[in-house]
């Protein structure tokens, strides 16, 4: 950073310093300052600038703009960064998430399709596609894109909670439920949880002459809904502790 700042004093107009004073600024989670900088850089970029370091401002600004919840702008961002570059797979990702957050799942679907369709082997581009059939109801369809997605990438845990819903909707729940316990290893769902519930995985068998906690995990809906296992697990261990709403 100190590097950049000291170039830019010497050098006002240069374009790779200022684009990588925003880039520093977006990894530190300073989304704000981080999209004005991108704005800086653009302005300052020469006309002899390579399309892919453009490109890549425009997606980062892009990337700021999503963080500030502007996905309108941010989507603007991500298609002036496929004008210059085409085949920048990385906006691809993002254009989706952006598409997604907007309820806009047709045209998420539709742009996931040409992305396989340029890259068919990259597992985000299946996982897209597989949200935006989630979300249209074509629930099937869905479980093929997660199942594509895992076979390239078998930790992809997102794709495992993705396919989960699918499966419990369409009552398929032991493979659903086994599905739903890769939510604690998912970028989404351990952002706003706490991780170390990952490690609890346990059977009946197991709690048996146990002292157990229970603890609420998703809301009252599901504490209402699997409260009536609960008779079965006081029958079973030796005390049992619930903490609920």
């Amino acid at each position: 950073e100190q590097i950049c700042h000291a170039v830019l004093k010497s050098h006002r107009r240069h374009f790779d310093a200022a684009r990588l004073l925003g880039v520093i600024l977006l990894q530190r989670d300073e989304a704000g300052a981080a999209e004005r900088q991108f704005c800086r850089a653009l302005k300052l970029a020469p006309p002899d600038t390579a399309n892919g370091n453009l490109a890549e401002a425009h997606n980062n600004r892009g990337i700021a703009l999503a963080r500030l919840d502007r996905f309108d702008e941010a989507i603007a961002s991500f298609e002036r960064a496929f004008a210059l570059q085409p085949d920048f797979f990385g906006v691809f990702i993002n254009h989706v998430s952006a598409l997604h957050k907007l309820g806009r799942f047709d045209e998420a679907l539709a742009l996931s399709d040409k992305a396989i369709a340029l890259q068919p082997q990259l597992a985000d581009f299946h996982y897209g596609r597989g949200r935006a059939l989630d979300r249209l109801r074509r629930f099937d369809e869905a479980i093929a894109s997660f199942d594509r997605a895992i076979a390239l990438k078998p930790d992809f845990h997102d794709a495992y909670y993705g396919r989960s819903f699918c499966r419990l909707l369409l009552g398929n729940f032991a493979e659903g439920w086994e599905d739903n316990e890769h939510r604690w290893h998912s970028q989404s769902y351990r952002g706003e949880h706490n991780p170390a519930y990952a490690a609890l995985s346990v059977t009946r068998d197991s709690l048996k002459n146990t002292r157990v906690l229970v603890v609420a995990e998703q809301g009252v809906g599901d504490e209402i809904m699997f409260a009536s296992m609960i008779p079965d697990l006081v029958q079973d261990a030796q005390s049992v502790a619930l903490e609920c709403d």
